[in-house]
């Protein structure tokens, strides 16, 4: 239980969530790390609101704050996939000539675009059938 603590404050530490080490060797790819974390901490946040939601049927969020929170989510899903993308361009397109590169890497790189793909692309498909007002749930 204690490394399940120390993992968590560890998140949320200051030099985590800036990436001061990588910002020191490298701006562009801590501008890139802080993007992936912050949008990835978002879409946490969001997933956990709306699973709440669902399964204590509670709205939280009423009025204009559920517009806003899937502006802020959208908008962090599509800086995470950018990020991604540009991390995949980075190790296996244009890679410095020092950069050792793995195959499970670009596993991780690809699985995780994937999987904000398949959410973003679920959340959007959810939010056009509602708005054709038609009688959807979710799948």
């Amino acid at each position: 239980m204690s490394l399940f603590r120390l993992a968590i404050r560890q998140l949320f530490s200051i030099e985590c969530l800036t990436a001061r080490r990588v910002v020191a060797r490298s701006r562009w790819r801590g501008a890139v790390l802080i993007a992936i974390m912050i949008s990835f901490l978002i879409l946490v946040a969001d997933l956990l609101i709306n699973v709440f939601e669902a399964y204590f049927r509670v709205n939280i969020l009423q009025g204009y704050a559920i517009y806003v929170l899937s502006f802020i989510s959208e908008t962090a899903g599509a800086i995470f996939l950018l990020s991604i993308c540009v991390m995949i361009l980075r190790r296996y397109v244009f890679s410095p000539k020092k950069l050792v590169t793995e195959s499970r890497d670009g596993i991780m790189l690809l699985i995780f675009f994937l999987l904000a793909f398949s959410g973003c692309n679920h959340f959007d498909l959810t939010l056009a059938l509602a708005s054709a007002n038609c009688n959807c749930t979710y799948w």
